[in-house]
């Protein structure tokens, strides 16, 4: 392993000393600017992710609502003609009592 590493090294001072200064810098520079091109696609990436969650969820709760709404005009429409059966039932009843 040991040699594998001194080979490596060996071959990196013979490739690095035979490139100029400013080919070395050029490539720093681009690999920086990719780094950072990369870390602002992530970025973006995330952005969009928790985009699409916050407008999965504001739906999810607008169904939600609208269930409840619909269930709730439901309940009212039943509760309303319960009371009216159970109003003409008195009167039925009053009806019966008076004959």
């Amino acid at each position: 392993m040991a040699a594998l590493i001194t080979t490596a090294w060996a071959w990196g001072r013979k490739l690095i000393s035979g490139v100029k200064i400013e080919v070395i810098l050029m490539a720093v520079v681009l690999g920086w600017g990719a780094m950072k091109t990369y870390e602002a696609t992530k970025a973006e990436q995330h952005a969009n992710d928790l985009k699409a969650e916050l407008s999965t969820e504001k739906a999810v709760n607008r169904g939600l609502e609208m269930m409840a709404l619909h269930y709730g005009n439901q309940m009212k429409r039943l509760s309303v003609a319960l009371e009216a059966r159970e109003a003409s039932r008195a009167l039925d009843d009053r009806s019966i009592m008076a004959a």
